[in-house]
């Protein structure tokens, strides 16, 4: 197995990434509402802008899981505003389907607010590929993200998952993140955990 950072927001693995993250966690994720082009269109611009890093581990060409994180996530959305020509029209499907997701987008948008937190960098999205999991390439994963943020000057990370999903919490606890609080955000409780680098 390759673990990697990818650098390039054409690189062959963004797309890989974004199905993942679009087959993997839809049923409990909102932003993959608006579909595999927005999500395809924010990767690529947060790798772009190099707001975040997007970590893979592959065989050859093919993508086994991955981490995508920001060094703010405060400003992970701002790939949306500064193009918004580019997101509007994959979001307004969506948005006119089913308005209610209208609050969630302010939410999602908000959202760190609600955290009660001051730790900026966020590891936003984990997913290993079905057949692939319980072998150990989450931990590692997080491993290479661990040294990439140290590179960068971050000293700790946050991550927030569902409190009711056992399996997650279970993980993040088992690789020494603390669960700082709890917050609730789309009618949901979440948990915040800190991981600290130093």
């Amino acid at each position: 197995m390759i673990y990697e950072l990818v650098r390039e927001p054409d690189s062959a693995f963004v797309p890989q990434a974004v199905r993942l993250h679009h087959d993997a966690l839809s049923y409990r994720s909102f932003i993959t509402s608006f579909g595999v082009g927005f999500l395809e269109a924010l990767y690529a611009g947060i790798v772009e802008r190099d707001l975040g890093f997007l970590v893979v581990a592959r065989e050859a060409d093919e993508l086994r899981g991955f981490i995508l994180a920001c060094a703010d996530s405060a400003q992970m959305m701002s790939v949306v505003f500064r193009k918004p020509w580019r997101f509007l029209p994959k979001m307004i499907p969506t948005l006119v389907r089913k308005p209610s997701s209208l609050v969630k987008l302010v939410q999602t948008l908000f959202y760190s607010r609600k955290e009660g937190t001051s730790v900026k960098a966020e590891l936003v999205v984990i997913a290993v590929a079905d057949g692939e999991r319980s072998r150990g390439i989450g931990a590692e994963l997080v491993k290479v993200l661990d040294d990439q943020l140290r590179r960068a000057g971050v000293e700790r990370y946050k991550v927030t998952v569902h409190d009711e999903m056992e399996r997650s919490n279970k993980f993040y606890r088992r690789l020494g993140f603390r669960l700082d609080n709890a917050f609730q955000m789309y009618g949901t409780t979440w948990n915040l955990y800190i991981r600290d680098l130093i």
